[in-house]
């Protein structure tokens, strides 16, 4: 957080001396083809130097996770209160990781857009919209009444971070064991998160958050579900899946992901 805020400040200096500069030297170029060059060279390399930073240094949040401010449990004014945000994920399948991130949001937050992307064309041995129904059960299941009625499930096939902006949401969320385990794939996703809104979209792109998960469920993943359910005798494996999904789900989860 310390080197975080550094570059913030950095941003801040950097963007305020480009400006300086830039007022200068429109101040005396007199041929009007510099000035229009020197408009639009400056911001683009402030931009340059914005999105590099937040390549090099994403915001990652280490359990545990920030507290909900008083404010939030008082359900009163916050900015938290008035902010909509994205989790996203495969959810393949939907497990306690998930769902312990899904309920501080909710406790956090306005709303909470839980997004599963799809490629149309791509064929899946369980199909997005049936981890939706996963995902939605679970929801209804363990969550509290004043925090599910925040949550809302949704399969995308378009980019994420269009659909976050279009739904008025301000912050993407994505949930990960750590930043050692799973930063390097998650980098290919952060550069599309950044590049994508500028290039396609002609937007600023939206803050990208990363959530490290709880200690006691880092160790579960949803391929070792999938193994699980593939390996096991039904039995077995229902009981087995108590310990990483909750019980309300474990039938249907056998049900998508055994005869796989």
């Amino acid at each position: 957080q310390t080197v975080k805020r550094r570059v913030q400040i950095f941003l801040l200096v950097a963007s305020t001396a480009l400006s300086i500069i830039l007022y200068v030297l429109i101040q005396t170029v007199e041929h009007p083809v510099q000035v229009f060059v020197l408009a639009v060279v400056l911001p683009v390399l402030s931009i340059i130097l914005y999105l590099l930073t937040q390549l090099s240094i994403p915001t990652i949040l280490t359990y545990p996770w920030p507290s909900p401010s008083p404010s939030c449990e008082r359900k009163t004014s916050s900015s938290d209160l008035k902010t909509e945000v994205v989790l996203a994920g495969s959810y393949n399948p939907p497990h306690y990781g998930h769902l312990e991130m899904i309920t501080y949001l909710a406790r956090r937050y306005k709303k909470v857009h839980v997004v599963i992307g799809m490629n149309p064309n791509k064929d899946y041995a369980v199909t997005p919209v049936q981890r939706a129904k996963l995902l939605e059960r679970m929801v209804d299941a363990k969550l509290a009444e004043e925090w599910k009625c925040k949550v809302k499930v949704e399969v995308v096939s378009d980019y994420i971070w269009r659909y976050a902006k279009s739904n008025g949401a301000k912050i993407l969320f994505r949930g990960i064991r750590t930043w050692e385990q799973d930063g390097l794939e998650e980098q290919s996703l952060h550069k599309l998160n950044l590049w994508g809104p500028l290039v396609v979209g002609l937007t600023w792109p939206l803050q990208t958050r990363y959530m490290e998960g709880k200690p006691e469920y880092v160790g579960i993943s949803s391929t070792s579900i999938r193994n699980l359910c593939s390996t096991k005798k039904k039995e077995e494996c229902l009981k087995a899946l108590e310990s990483f999904t909750p019980k309300e789900i474990v039938s249907d989860v056998y049900n998508a992901y055994g005869s796989i």
